[in-house]
C-alpha cells in the first residue's frame, strides 16, 4: 500500500483527510480520503486490493483539483466528485458539507495560483512489486524448491510445471 507521503510533490500539503470513507456503491473498497492544494487523493486500503469487486480492484485515486468540473453533495452521505468520470466517496452524513466545501475552496484557490496552461503536472510514480518472503518454500508435490513469479504473485514448481 502507498503512503500519502510518497505521493506528494514539492509544494504539495494535505488540507483534509478521512479514514475509512468507502467507494462507489458497488461495495467498493475502503480507504482513506486526502484533500490537498492540488488534488483529492484515494488510497483503499491494502486488504481491499485483493478483495474488491468491480472495475476499480483496489487502485489509488488521483484527481487534480483543475480536472473537477463539479463537487457536490449526494445521498447516503456520500461527496460526487466530477472529473473526467464520476467519482462517489461515502464520507458520512456529518461530514459530507464540510468536504464539499473544502474542495470547492480549494479549487478556488488553485485555479488562482494556477492560470490556465500554468497548471502542475503529475508524474505516475513506479512501484516496484513486492520482494518474495524471504523463507524458501518447498513443492508440496516434489518437495523441490519454488520460484516467485512476481507477475502473478505466486510461487511456481519449474519440475512440476505448476503454481504451487
Amino acid at each position: 500500500m502507498v503512503n500519502i507521503e510518497e505521493l506528494l510533490t514539492s509544494g504539495e500539503n494535505v488540507i483534509k483527510k478521512q479514514s475509512r470513507v468507502m467507494y462507489d456503491y458497488s461495495g467498493g473498497p475502503t480507504g482513506d480520503l486526502y484533500l490537498t492544494n492540488m488534488r483529492l487523493i484515494f488510497l483503499p486500503k491494502k486488504r481491499w486490493a485483493l478483495l474488491s469487486p468491480g472495475a476499480l480492484l483496489g487502485k489509488d485515486i488521483l484527481i487534480p483539483l483543475q480536472s473537477i468540473r463539479m463537487v457536490s453533495k449526494a445521498s447516503f452521505g456520500s461527496v460526487k466528485v466530477q472529473s473526467d468520470k464520476e467519482h462517489r466517496f461515502f464520507v458520512s452524513l456529518w461530514n459530507t458539507g464540510s468536504w464539499v466545501d473544502t474542495i470547492q475552496q480549494a479549487m478556488s484557490t488553485t485555479q488562482k495560483q494556477y492560470p490556465p496552461g500554468q497548471q502542475p503536472r503529475f508524474q505516475q510514480q513506479y512501484r516496484p512489486p513486492p520482494p518474495p518472503p524471504s523463507s524458501v518454500h518447498n513443492c508440496n508435490n516434489c518437495g523441490r524448491p519454488l520460484e516467485f513469479i512476481h507477475q502473478y504473485n505466486r510461487w511456481y514448481c519449474r519440475t512440476c510445471q505448476k503454481y504451487a
